[in-house]
């Protein structure tokens, strides 16, 4: 019974053969798409970020590539070099774009790796702050000179993991377009335009040897009765005559920072020659706080 069925099915063949060579032949198939990951709505709240962090923890915790790469997608901020000016305005706006720009591309993978070690940490406790003024309390000293950097009120969102004894931080969070998108830390430089005053830049110790004049900042009362203290770090301007003519905040808290400037902007140098003739500078100050000298 096996011989004749083999036998029939092959006679039959030829016929089969036929049979296809007279029906045209079908277009390839395409492969089956992979359907889109779909990434929800994030509203514009600190619920909302946390939320979104919940979704990053929980994607790198199974390590789900492709959820992690379509947040990362999501995170990353659309025409940033107009945000960026529009938000911190022609001087600062072009610096920060551009430091923004060189890192955008890598954002899966600093996503992946700070998201990695909070995991292997095991810090559950997340707090979510949203800064809309820039003098608050929650804002540490990094963070400080960029919200008062800001020429619009766009809020920034940062978020903390910590389990009690030990944390991490992600900032910045901004929400553009309909959901959240990750800046990073933003570094602040000199004002570009600052470079018409000199090509001369003068370090913090060099400069500090020429100052003729020092008056001690005040200790702001209320950051003194809260053990708050710590450095305000500058970017001076020192004029031909060694005057300061301009100051930059890069770095320090909100309440010791303004009794820096102050400090620093009756301050005097002698001045700097270059070729024997005076010239105006930039150099770095910094003013430290301790609580334990009051």
């Amino acid at each position: 019974m096996r011989k004749l069925t083999l036998t029939m099915f092959l006679l039959a063949l030829p016929l089969l053969f036929t049979a296809a060579a007279q029906q045209p032949s079908a277009p390839p198939q395409p492969p089956a798409a992979t359907p889109p990951i779909i990434v929800p709505a994030y509203p514009d709240s600190s619920d909302g970020l946390k939320q979104l962090a919940k979704d990053l923890l929980e994607a790198r915790r199974k390590n789900d590539r492709d959820a992690l790469a379509a947040l990362a997608q999501m995170l990353a901020l659309p025409e940033y070099q107009a945000w960026f000016q529009d938000v911190f305005g022609e001087d600062l706006g072009p610096q920060i774009a551009g430091a923004y720009g060189e890192v955008s591309g890598t954002m899966h993978s600093l996503l992946s790796d700070a998201l990695s070690r909070i995991l292997a940490e095991n810090l559950r406790k997340m707090d979510v702050q949203r800064f809309t003024k820039p003098c608050v309390l929650e804002a540490n000293a990094e963070q400080y000179p960029v919200l008062a950097a800001r020429k619009k009120p766009v809020p920034f969102y940062s978020v903390s993991f910590t389990d009690g004894r030990r944390g991490r931080g992600m900032w910045f969070f901004v929400h553009v377009l309909g959901t959240f998108r990750f800046l990073g830390v933003i570094r602040l430089f000199p004002p570009a335009p600052w470079r018409r005053f000199s090509s001369v830049t003068v370090p913090m110790e060099v400069q500090q040897a020429k100052l003729i004049h020092q008056q001690e900042p005040e200790y702001p009362q209320d950051a003194l009765r809260d053990g708050i203290g710590g450095t305000v770090r500058l970017w001076a301007v020192i004029g031909r005559d060694g005057a300061v003519t301009d100051i930059h905040l890069n770095q320090g808290l909100c309440s010791l920072a303004e009794s820096a400037i102050r400090a620093v902007r009756k301050w005097r140098y002698s001045p700097t020659l270059v070729d024997g003739k005076p010239v105006e500078v930039i150099t770095t100050i910094d003013i430290i706080f301790e609580v334990s000298r009051r």
